[in-house]
């Protein structure tokens, strides 16, 4: 019996107990060759009385080799397992290319916008109607463009300023060019907001293509 507020502690000593550490002391190499094969003997002999096996360095070895090849051929299967997915996820997307050109108070047509082009036929704008309809200013004959009432998208780069005299005084252009051969296309009238002009003698024409409806929000 013990009495209560001691401890005692027990080490339990078996045959498995003295099998791990002569094996413990078979592995440092500190120890000179003829102990090592002295600790090895009596290993073997510990072994044969608790019939514990023990695998010899070569089976060690091959154990780790075999391990390691596992590995790196369940990555491989894993990586190409996800290329497999990836590739069946992308024949999936349907790949859709459209172009949508709107102004922001109107509707595109059913029967699609003209394209125009400049004179090195180069892509210069987009119209929902044909240059030939659209009215033209009395001073320079230019053709004039509401934006606000019409769809227009410019492709053209910022030209220079001008100052025009005109019977009512000056006039201010900020112009717009090509941007292939920054040729002088249109300009913009500041006096009246939304209206540019169009110089058509520069304007090759416009062609009808087909874009999808869609209102800007």
């Amino acid at each position: 019996r013990f009495r209560p507020g001691t401890t005692m502690t027990v080490r339990r000593h078996s045959v498995l107990d003295e099998i791990d550490k002569g094996m413990d002391d078979l592995d440092d190499p500190v120890k000179p060759l003829n102990e090592r094969q002295k600790l090895s003997k009596e290993v073997k002999e510990m072994l044969e009385r608790s019939g514990k096996k023990i695998k010899t360095l070569k089976e060690h070895k091959e154990e780790v080799k075999k391990k390691k090849e596992s590995q790196i051929s369940d990555a491989v299967n894993r990586r190409e397992a996800e290329e497999r997915r990836d590739r069946a996820q992308a024949e999936r997307v349907v790949k859709k290319w459209e172009k949508n050109y709107t102004s922001e108070e109107s509707d595109i047509k059913e029967e699609g916008l003209n394209v125009c082009y400049c004179i090195c036929g180069q892509y210069s704008m987009i119209l929902d109607v044909s240059l030939d309809k659209l009215p033209k200013r009395k001073s320079d004959g230019s053709l004039v463009v509401n934006e606000k009432k019409r769809v227009c998208k410019r492709n053209m780069v910022e030209g220079q300023t001008k100052l025009i005299r005109r019977k009512g005084g000056l006039e201010r252009q900020y112009r717009f060019s090509c941007k292939q051969v920054l040729q002088y296309l249109m300009e913009v009238n500041v006096g009246r907001i939304g209206m540019v002009q169009i110089d058509k003698v520069r304007m090759m024409g416009c062609r009808k293509e087909w874009v999808s409806k869609r209102k800007r929000r």
